[in-house]
């Protein structure tokens, strides 16, 4: 058995959401925002089940999921931002899902990114 072979994985669950009913988060209904889930789960299929009941919790509705990344160990020298390293710490402490950052926008053409502007180190 290997050292790490005890952690914990977490899928952080990058998803497009509608605002539906009034939330935690104050944000207008019917906008539309990105949202970071995070879910200590090893099956991605039950991951993003989890994912989804957290966000209809918060008043949210699943558009479209954008990424999903499995973190199982962070290295000190990996290039992750510390905001997801906390929240990656986070759920696998607490065994819970949640919803960490939103990124939200005025303009909902401000979401997509233009070709070659890449400001995003930590993509796989």
């Amino acid at each position: 058995m290997t050292p790490n072979s005890n952690l914990q994985r977490v899928w952080l669950v990058l998803v497009k959401v509608t605002v539906v009913t009034d939330n935690p988060t104050r944000l207008t209904v019917g906008s539309e925002a990105l949202v970071q889930c995070f879910v200590p789960e090893t099956v991605l299929e039950i991951a993003l089940a989890d994912c989804e009941r957290v966000l209809e919790r918060q008043g949210l509705r699943r558009t479209d999921v954008l990424k999903c990344v499995s973190f199982e160990e962070i290295e000190p020298d990996d290039d992750v931002p510390t905001f997801v390293k906390r929240d990656v710490l986070r759920a696998r402490s607490s065994g819970q899902a949640f919803t960490g950052t939103f990124f939200t926008s005025a303009e909902p053409a401000s979401y997509e990114q233009k070709a070659g502007d890449s400001n995003s180190s930590w993509e796989n």
